[in-house]
């Protein structure tokens, strides 16, 4: 059986790219932590007038949010991509929804901006931020 994965191939490699994130977060995260938690530490000790008690751990869950949001939602859209491609949907609401689908991944890449942002410019503003 030949299946053609042209209409879903967008979204698919949003997914893929995401999938991938997701997977290198978590190596990341197994091989030095205390590099991830330092950059937090070093971005609240040089701004710690935005900063209170919680910011710490705060920040770093944003970084796992990134991790955790990004291999899950992959995943499953993964498998909508799969449900499409062999469902009776016309190839251009294929292609269309493919496309949506996997900018539907870009959201793991908000708290990861977050986790970027949050030790420089306080939480709220990381969250307030454009790119987030």
């Amino acid at each position: 059986m030949k299946v053609n994965l042209s209409p879903i191939k967008i979204g698919l490699l949003f997914v893929i790219f995401t999938l991938i994130f997701g997977i290198c977060m978590g190596i990341g995260f197994g091989i030095n932590e205390e590099y991830f938690k330092g950059y937090i530490a070093q971005g609240i000790e040089m701004h710690s007038a935005l900063h209170d008690e919680k910011s710490q751990s705060k920040i770093w869950r944003y970084a796992q949010r990134s991790h955790f949001h990004a291999t899950g939602i992959a995943a499953f859209s993964l498998g909508l991509l799969l449900l499409m491609l062999f469902s009776n949907m016309k190839r251009a609401m294929v292609r269309f929804a493919s496309v949506l689908i996997g900018l539907g991944n870009l959201y793991p890449l908000s708290w990861f901006a977050m986790f970027l942002l949050a030790p420089e410019i306080g939480r709220k503003a990381a969250h307030e931020h454009v790119i987030t």
